[in-house]
């Protein structure tokens, strides 16, 4: 069920926008299946009872490695990125939980989950977010860590001048322009 929703939840040669519409409809169905078959939380008040994450009442150990799958939970953030932020919110959250359990810092989804705390105006979240995710970048070397780190870097400079930090703020927008003088926005 999973791979049929992930395969409904991409575009395909030759599917009409509307036909897509309706495609992206039946993977959002089969997603909340697959969720409900795995008894993986619906919402972030709800939290797994077990110690690396899954849920300790799967039938078997693929059902648990379906549960533990990143890929499968950012799919499901995308599908609901312009319709439901909580849900987006909650499968970044257990992306980010996953990949913390097997000790792989992803800054990517700490940005991630930093920008939808900054756009649900917890920029105090945000804030924490993005310096973790600058931090764990800092030290992932990762082989395109330099656009990340320039993405972070600005959303954290975003996030000081909303806390009215104004010389953090100009402290972090001069270091992005340091290295990138061509990126406008830092100099707005």
């Amino acid at each position: 069920m999973a791979m049929l929703a992930s395969l409904r939840a991409n575009p395909r040669p030759g599917v009409s926008a509307s036909e897509f519409a309706k495609e992206k409809e039946r993977a959002r169905e089969l997603f909340e299946k697959v969720t409900k078959e795995l008894h993986l939380p619906e919402d972030s008040a709800r939290a797994s009872t077990s110690t690396n994450g899954a849920s300790p009442s799967l039938p078997n150990k693929s059902a648990r490695n379906l549960a533990e799958d990143v890929e499968m939970h950012m799919e499901i953030a995308k599908l609901w990125q312009d319709d439901n932020v909580d849900i987006v919110k909650y499968a970044v959250q257990e992306a980010l939980r996953i990949n913390e359990a097997a000790h792989r810092a992803d800054p990517k989804l700490m940005n991630n989950l930093g920008v939808l705390d900054h756009l649900d105006g917890n920029l105090q979240q945000a804030r924490v977010a993005y310096e973790q995710a600058l931090t764990s970048n800092a030290t992932a070397a990762l082989p395109d860590s330099d656009a990340v780190s320039t993405t972070i870097l600005y959303n954290l400079a975003r996030v000081y001048e909303g806390q009215g930090e104004l010389d953090r703020a100009q402290e972090a927008y001069e270091k992005l322009l340091a290295h990138h003088p061509e990126y406008v926005d830092g100099t707005l």
